[in-house]
Order: structure tokens, then sequence, then C-alpha cells
């Protein structure tokens, strides 16, 4: 292809492996990120899957741009934003309620909810949305939700939302009967109760680590947790009284993923398969850690109704001027201090609660005062007396004020004999520090030569899933299934208990159908294309994200090419027929041309290839399309000619008048497909007439009755010295020296290209419906299955600054990498 991307006219179909399934939590689990093995990479989705939930009859996956809305058996998706009511388009979570009537989603600008197949409506007021930090989880049941982030939890109780705590990172959220438990970053397990006035926190000094991956919570009052620390993962199990630590020896040696709970207990899903965790059967857990019994910090909460903010009130009038004195000083504001949630309770100890202490008198306004210690039931937030006994009126000391405005209260005068004594302070808590969550990591290894530890014995079953790929993004678990992610493959659902072939969940907007495949790359060596759907998409090596040329929500990228260091794109403005040029200035995008392009009727400007020639002009490959809305097919215009230091543009199509036009316009055939420049500065491009020179002078064009072999050229590439390689309907030729050569390269022996490409030994690839080639001026390779390619046609092609090979199916992108083969 060279120098820049050719429509693609070829339809054909590319089968692509299919995904092997896993398990995951009942929220959403963070895989590591990475490829799989090999030197060739399957790409369908650009999305950055977020959540996944699911009902009876749909499938919602959130993105970051909207949620997709699939039917459960799978096909074509409808992606839902702010046209169908949602806040923002940055979907964080999805949730479900219990019974599929309504759909409830966190957003970047607030929560969403939607029953049946009406809007979204904003739950709870605009100015009175929480603030979790960035979302983790989102936890549905009835009409209650609990939503957790960076930043706390807080839940929305019916009427309104309530801030819970701000104290704690949480990763996941599971339920437990009437009670929510977190998984947390730095503080274990926590426990909320039913009203969420009180938390109970199983920290680090009674878990293996404190960085709780996944939770699952059993009826019975036990629970299953992933932890994670610097040796690596462990499994984590609650009896009701205290917890244990396991790990495995040779069997699940793999990346642990998730918990799934599985009915009567759990599963541990790896990237080496799906395993039941199965008491007395299985190859066994190696026990690596006992705790006491109990060890675990109780807090007490106080819940904050979110609000509104009150409408600004009007401006005071201006105060009459007076003559003859000073205006007085305003009062210095008193600092306010920053809200408190948690106030520690008790400290259980050997599974008994800590002895009861009387209040501690109030405390100043710079601090808080340590709520009263509780056995079985946390003290009111209004009073300062021991759980089980009320302190009289006149010795008893109000409670610090805490969430909430003021400071505290005064305490009254009390006799010295009857004054209550100071109860010893209890730990505070630690600031909240937000930390980076690293990738799912292996187990630890089994401990050696260490005592026997007293610990129930459990074992792995391997289940129905032999193999996850490693190039996992996200696990979720929803109504029993699993749904996995991988890089560039969306989303596929498995039954972990049925041998059933995966249900896939793809958008397919890198099947390249409608657009040309072109690639630039910057000097990070990150990839830069358009989507099918017209998103500009960066590609690091490891994942897509979406990204812009420039503030400009009325931009609409339409190609990005390179050879070398160099690198461009051009860009439509609106819906209409102006053009921008852009040049790759390290890591960002530099604007060098724009100009409108004539489209000889009505129409939405589109390019089918783009180049630059040696002066810095801008050779986009015109199109136009129906306007929104309207029918209509597309129309080729030729080549249009930006030049930065010319404010006309010059456009070569068969509706200039035969003398030519403005800005040195000229005839030429309109379906120009692809294009590259010989040492001499002519342009050459692919037409169905045959291969075309557009010279200072003349426009010419050379088909069969000229001595090329063909006149249907689909691409044009210029290597091996002065030599401009012409794919035709005959085979592959070239052009030397001006003329075109009869020579017929590689006999009949290789398949036909369609598409030609260039990469940075100077190497010439071709590819078509039949396989894909590379000639090094002496010898023809065909690349096929023996490196891994699939058994698929190939539309077009393209080759990265760093010499990966890019192929366009009807179903995605196939990426290969030459290096990676060598090195193995």
């Amino acid at each position: 292809m060279a120098q820049g991307a050719r429509w693609s006219r070829l339809v054909v179909v590319a089968s692509v492996a299919a995904v092997l399934g896993c398990s995951s939590s009942q929220n959403r689990v963070q895989a590591a990120q990475g490829n799989a093995g090999g030197p060739v990479r399957t790409y369908t989705d650009t999305d950055l899957v977020t959540d996944v939930a699911a009902t009876d009859a749909q499938v919602y996956v959130a993105t970051a741009r909207g949620v997709l809305k699939y039917p459960l058996a799978g096909g074509q998706a409808v992606r839902m934003g702010r046209s169908e009511g949602l806040p923002s388009e940055d979907v964080l979570a999805v949730a479900a309620s219990e019974d599929g009537t309504s759909l409830w989603v966190a957003t970047a600008a607030g929560v969403a909810r939607k029953a049946g197949d009406g809007r979204f409506e904003r739950v709870g007021a605009e100015g009175a949305q929480p603030d979790v930090g960035r979302v983790s989880a989102l936890l549905v049941t009835g009409d209650s939700a609990v939503l957790a982030g960076d930043h706390g939890l807080a839940r929305w109780d019916g009427a309104h939302w309530v801030r819970v705590t701000d104290r704690f990172q949480v990763l996941a959220l599971a339920r437990r009967g009437e009670t929510v438990v977190a998984a947390t970053a730095s503080n274990g397990v926590l426990v909320f109760s039913s009203d969420f006035s009180q938390v109970t926190e199983h920290g680090g000094n009674v878990m293996p680590d404190p960085l709780v991956r996944d939770v699952v919570a059993l009826s019975d009052g036990k629970m299953w947790a992933i932890t994670q620390g610097p040796a690596g993962a462990q499994l984590a199990y609650y009896n009701g009284q205290r917890w244990y630590a396991y790990t495995t020896g040779e069997t699940a040696r793999a990346t642990w993923l998730g918990l799934v709970p599985t009915g009567t207990g759990v599963a541990l899903v790896t990237t080496g398969g799906y395993y039941d965790i199965a008491l007395d059967r299985g190859d066994r857990l190696t026990p690596t850690n006992v705790a006491d019994p109990g060890g675990t910090q109780q807090y007490a909460l106080q819940p904050t109704v979110l609000e509104p903010p009150p409408p600004p009130a009007p401006p005071a009038p201006p105060a009459p001027p007076r003559r003859g004195r000073r205006p007085a000083r305003p009062a210095p504001a008193r600092p306010a201090g920053r809200a408190q949630h948690l106030v520690p309770v008790s400290m259980q100890v050997g599974g008994a609660a800590a002895p009861e202490t009387p209040a501690a008198p109030a405390t100043p306004a710079t601090t808080v005062a340590p709520a009263t210690p509780a056995t079985t039931t946390a003290a009111p937030a209004t009073t300062a007396a021991p759980a089980t006994t009320a302190a009289p009126a006149t010795t008893a000391a109000p409670a610090a004020q805490v969430g909430g405005a003021g400071g505290p209260a005064a305490s009254p005068e009390v006799p010295a004999a009857a004054a209550t004594p100071a109860a010893p302070e209890a730990p505070p808590l630690p600031v909240l520090r937000v930390r980076e969550v690293p990738a799912a990591g292996f187990p630890i290894d089994p401990p050696s030569g260490g005592p026997t530890l007293d610990a129930p014995t459990f074992g792995l079953v391997r289940g129905a899933v032999d193999a996850v790929p490693q190039d996992v993004t996200r696990v979720d678990w929803s109504r029993g299934d699993a749904y996995i992610t991988r890089i560039g493959l969306g989303v596929s659902r498995v039954s972990p208990r049925s041998t059933q072939a995966p249900v896939e969940y793809r958008t397919h907007d890198l099947a390249m159908q409608r657009r040309a495949l072109s690639v630039a790359t910057d000097s990070r060596n990150n990839v830069w294309l358009v989507g099918e759907d017209g998103g500009a998409v960066m590609y690091n090596g490891t994942a897509f994200s979406r990204v812009s040329l420039e503030d400009d929500a009325q931009l609409h990228p339409l190609l990005f090419a390179g050879r070398g260091a160099q690198a461009i794109a051009i860009a439509r403005v609106g819906d209409g027929n102006i053009l921008r040029g852009y040049r790759l200035e390290g890591n960002t995008w530099r604007r060098v041309v724009s100009g409108p392009v004539e489209l000889y009727g009505p129409g939405v400007a589109e390019a089918s290839f783009v180049a630059t020639d040696s002066t810095g002009r801008f050779w986009v490959g015109l199109r136009a399309l129906p306007q929104p809305g309207q029918a209509g097919e597309p129309r080729s215009l030729g080549v249009a000619v930006l030049d930065p230091n010319s404010p006309t543009t010059a456009q070569y199509n068969a509706n200039v008048p035969q003398g030519g036009g403005e800005g040195g316009s000229r005839r030429a055939p309109s379906d120009m497909s692809a294009i590259d420049f010989d040492n001499s500065g002519n342009a050459w491009l692919a037409s169905l007439s045959g291969v075309v020179r557009i010279s200072a002078s003349a426009v010419t064009t050379f088909g069969e009755a000229q001595g090329l072999r063909g006149d249907v050229v689909s691409d044009v590439a210029r290597t091996h010295g002065a030599k401009v390689y012409v794919a035709s309907s005959e085979g592959l030729t070239y052009v030397e020296n001006g003329e075109p050569s009869t020579a017929l390269l590689g006999g009949g022996t290789l398949a036909r290209a369609s598409a030609l490409a260039v990469d940075t030994a100077g190497n010439l690839w071709g590819a078509g419906p039949r396989g894909v080639w590379r000639y090094d001026s002496q010898t023809f390779t065909n690349m096929g299955r023996a490196q891994g390619l699939p058994a698929a046609e190939f539309n077009d092609m393209a080759i990265d600054a760093v010499g990966r090979v890019w192929l366009s199916t009807s179903e995605g992108i196939v990426l290969f990498d030459p290096a990676v083969q060598a090195n193995n």
C-alpha cells in the first residue's frame, strides 16, 4: 500500500480463533494485561470495557463510549449514550436489578437508571451525586444500590444518596444476606452492617495481605478472598471465627484472576483454567498461615445524606456610604475541619470484645472523639454512654459531631468526684492514601520445612474450562455465567458448568469494511489508526484507546499514514467539505493545512488514501458520501492536493474541464485508489483503468494498451531503488524510469495481491484473497499457517514504523510481528 491507505474493494470472510472461556467474581476483577504468545494477534474491537451485567434477555457492556446492549444469544450491538439519557458516556460500572427489570449505570457525571425500554433517568438530584473517586463496583438490590470507588462508598436508600465513608479504597463488592462485603486495597475485607451504621474491618493483622483483589461471601457467614502481596497471591478463607491462608503446588500455577460463587461454594479462575474449591477433595491446597480468632476492628459510621446545594442568595443591595467612620474589618473565617465518617468503636481480641470504657470528655474542634466501645451493638451516635448502661445526664459528655456541620457540643460542668475517667485512646484510622493496584499475580510458592498448620483441608477440582487466554484484561460474573474481556476481542460469555461454545459480543469496529486501513507511528512507537466507525484509535502495544487530534468536537479523523519517522493525518470538519492535514511532531499532532474541496454536488467529504510529497503537499484520495440520513451511493472523485503554501486546492478527476481548472486542477480518472511517488517526484496512482502518472505538466494513464500487465490496478508502492511496483489483475509488475515493464514477477505461483506495503528494511509485502507474501527484490516468501497467520483472506495491509504488519479482514485486524517470529 505504501505512503497511504487504499480503499478496500474486496468483501472477504476471515476466520478468527474462538475464545476459550473462564469464570469470575460477582463484581469485576482486573486481570493482568498482556498479549497472547506468538507473532500473530487478532483484534476486532477498540472499546475499553469497564464492566459487564446481564439479564435473562440482554447483555450490557460498559465502555468509555457508552453502554453496548447485545441480545443474550449474541448479535448486533446497540450503543447507548447521552442521546438515551446517560449523564456521561464515560461509563465506569453497570448492574442489573435482581429481577432484570432495571439497569443501573455509574458514569463519570453521576448514576443513572432505566426501566425496560425507557430512557435513562438520573438517580438523585444532579447536585447531590455521590463522589467515591474512580468507581470500582456497583451493587444493586431492589430499589437500593451501593456504589464504591477508590475514595469510599455511597448508598442509594431509595430516596437519597448517602455518603457512607470516605476512608477506604474499595476494589470489589459482594452481598451476604442483608449485609455488604467489600474487598479493599489496603484494609483487607470490610463487612458493613445492614443499616450501614457500622463496619467491621478484617485487616492485615488477620489476613495474609491487606490488599484483597476479590471476595465472595457465603450465606453461612464464611468468606473466601484473594489477597496479594509482594510475594504473590494467596487464598484466604474465613470460617466465621478466624482466617486461614492457602497457596497451591503444581495445580493452578498460573495468574489468579478472580473468584466465582457457585451456589454451594466458590471457584477459582486462573489463566490455567477454572477450579472448584472443595472440602477434602481435589489437589490439596497448602496452608500458609492461621490467624488468631477475632482480631477485627469495628468502627461506627456517620452516614451523611447528600442534598443539592441551595440556590445562591440574591446579591444584597449596596449599603449607602457613611462618612467620617472607618469601615469595619470582616471577622476572620474559622477554618472548617475535614468531615470525618469513621469513629473507632471497639477492637475484638481473641474473639471477645474489649472491656467497656466510659466515654471520654468532648474534644476540641480540631480532633474527633472516639465513639463509645460496644460489645455486640454500636452505641448510637447521639450518646456517649456505654452500650449496656445509660450514664446519668449530669455526667455524660456529649459526643463530638462527626461528619456534620459545626464543632462539638459544649460539655456541662461535672463535679470532680463524679467526672468520667478518660477512655484509652483508640488507634486512629490512617488517612486514606490511594494506592496503585498491581496486576493480578501468581500464587506464592508453597512453604517448605515449616510447622504443620491445623487448617481445614481444601483442594482444587478442575472444572469444564481447561484454559483462559493470556491476554484477558478483566473477568466479570453475572447470573451464573462468566464474561471475559480480551485485548481487542470484545467480551465472551462462558458457562463454567458446560462445554458449550462461548458466545461472542463484539462491535467489529476494526473490520475495515467501509474504510481503508491506515496506520501512523509516533516517537513512542504508539500506532494511530482510524476505526471502522470513524474514531481515532491509538494502540500502545498492549491495548487500544480512543484519542483525538485536537480539541474540536466537529473534527472527524479520516486516515493516518506514515513512512519511517514521518507521520501524517487527514480529517474532516463537521459533515461538509473542509479538510485538515496534520503532521506528527514528537507525540503531538500539529495542523499544517486546511481548506475546502469540491464535491461536485451534495455530500460529505471522505478520504480513501493520503500521502505527502517531497514539498509537503497532502495528496488525498477523495470520495463523496451521502449526507447523514440521506440515501445514495459514494462517489469517487480522484485526488485532491492541499498545499500549505497555497490557498487553493488542486483536484484531479473526471469532472475537471478538459482545459484544466482552478489552482492547477486537471482531468484524470476519478476511481484512483492508492498513491506513491517515484524518485523524480511524480505521483503514481492506482485506478481501474491502469496506473496513472501525475507530473508537473501532464496526467498520463498506462494500461494494457501501453504495456501494463492488466488494466485493473489495486495498489502501487515504491521500493528497491527507482521501481514503483504495481499490483494489477494479471499479477505483480513494476514501473521504472517512467515506463511500465511487461515483466510479471513471481510467475503464476505468486498469490495475487490486492494491497502492497513496504517494511522498514525495504522489503515489499503483498496481501490478497489467497494470503500474504514478502519480496526482498530476489526471492518471494509466502506467509501462512506456519507463521501463525489464520486461514483468512485479506483485503488491505499496512506496516508501521517498527516493522509490524497490519492486515485487514472482514472480521477485524490481524497483527503480524516478524520480530517475534525471528526471536522464537
